[in-house]
């Protein structure tokens, strides 16, 4: 199917990527500000809620964009420069961090369900499959980098802002638009 294979290795690289460098957030908010585990815990249930407000505001986002493929394009890039804000910066004040968090759960938990609907959407006879997959996309995304960004975090909290940015570069290459007379072949088999 036309766009089946970017559109999981999107899911894979782009959420995979997030998630995976999501990760390692606790670590890092322990040391710049020392905080303890129940703040920590704190700013991942927060986290946590913003997603779930970007997932419920993904159908008027899709209705705006028009496209979940284009939706995630969008989503991974302002994604991309909230985990540049989480990881490269030393000296910001904590609020700054918070609100590069807030923006990263709110424009992911919109990202994330916006590409699902783009890979439901490419085969309504092979729905089932291509979902089955993108979740199994997505594990190995999260696996293969949290394993990367971990292995990196002790070089530097930057570098794994820059494992994010391959990640993300790659997931928006792979979104690329599929070409419509491909598509159209296809349909009619």
């Amino acid at each position: 199917m036309p766009g089946a294979w970017g559109s999981l290795i999107a899911m894979a690289s782009g959420l995979g990527g997030a998630v995976g460098c999501f990760a390692l957030v606790g670590e890092r908010l322990r040391s710049l500000y020392e905080w303890d585990t129940a703040t920590v815990g704190m700013v991942y249930a927060g986290f946590g809620i913003l997603t779930l407000v970007g997932n419920f505001t993904m159908p008027m986002a899709l209705a705006r964009i028009g496209s979940g493929r284009a939706l995630m394009r969008i989503a991974l890039i302002f994604v991309l420069a909230a985990i540049a804000v989480t990881y490269v910066f030393d000296s910001l004040a904590p609020a700054l961090v918070l609100l590069a968090l807030a923006m990263w759960a709110v424009l992911g938990g919109i990202g994330a369900p916006g590409l699902q609907t783009h890979i439901a959407q490419l085969s309504p006879t092979r729905r089932g499959t291509l979902m089955a997959l993108a979740g199994s996309s997505m594990n190995l995304g999260v696996a293969g980098a949290t394993a990367l960004a971990s292995s990196v975090y002790p070089a530097g909290a930057a570098w794994v802002a820059v494992v994010a940015l391959i990640l993300i570069v790659i997931a928006i290459l792979a979104l690329r638009p599929v070409d419509a007379g491909a598509a159209e072949r296809v349909s009619k088999r």
